[in-house]
């Protein structure tokens, strides 16, 4: 059974790097395909208003718009065809369709390559905030050590109720929000609240789950389950 669980975990381990991998070469591709869409349309436009060589800055423009607005009219016609709505994506393709028709293509290509960035950007800011909040939920310890009938036992923190209490040892991660009822100590709130000093904690304080008990011994009444604390 040992075997199979750490099988098991090895299996999810390579999962999850593959993953990632995964991820970092399709942020790399977008990358690539913005840069060289970036370097077209300025192109373009030397040869459309500075040369004047118009023939040569329409096909730029039409490769500028085809590189960026590939993954753009894949949604958005996707989105027409099976959810039979319309998308954001296809009526920028319909509004750089028209550009080009009317003998504008810069104006097409432009459209097309900032929403194209624009998604990129929207993309990676929300992947910053999944992976924010991923290592802000990283932060709590998942047991707490409880005194139940006079014996200090260790419990899962969802199984910890409020009002009981727990201790927590210099050093280690304060499990769940409470109230100080006895000792004291300073604690290290950067990662919730963003101090860069640490804060001193005395009866009658609060502090919460995710930060770090520095050096005293602190018994806290829980106040909050797991899953109402601030960091949850």
């Amino acid at each position: 059974m040992r075997e199979n669980h750490t099988e098991t975990e090895e299996c999810c381990d390579v999962c999850n790097i593959e993953s990632l991998e995964g991820e970092g070469g399709e942020k790399g591709k977008e990358i690539i395909l913005i840069s060289l869409s970036a370097i077209l349309l300025s192109v373009g436009l030397i040869f459309e208003f500075i040369l004047e060589w118009r023939m040569p800055a329409e096909i730029l423009f039409l490769a500028t718009a085809a590189i960026s607005g590939y993954s753009i009219a894949k949604e958005g016609f996707s989105s027409l065809i099976f959810r039979r709505k319309l998308s954001i994506n296809f009526l920028i393709m319909i509004a750089a369709a028209g550009s080009f028709f009317i003998g504008h293509g810069e104006e097409g290509a432009a459209v097309i390559f900032l929403f194209y960035v624009a998604e990129y950007l929207e993309s990676y800011a929300g992947e910053r905030a999944r992976k924010s909040i991923a290592s802000l939920m990283e932060l709590a310890p998942e047991v707490a050590a409880v005194k139940r009938n006079g014996k200090e036992v260790k419990v899962p923190v969802s199984e910890v109720d409020v009002n009981e209490v727990i201790v927590i040892r210099p050093g280690e991660k304060i499990p769940l929000d409470g109230e100080v009822i006895r000792g004291v100590s300073t604690v290290n709130q950067t990662p919730i609240t963003g101090e860069s000093a640490p804060v001193t904690k005395e009866i009658g304080d609060v502090v919460y789950a995710g930060t770090i008990n520095n050096e005293g011994f602190l018994e806290v009444k829980v106040t909050k389950r797991s899953d109402e604390t601030m960091l949850s």
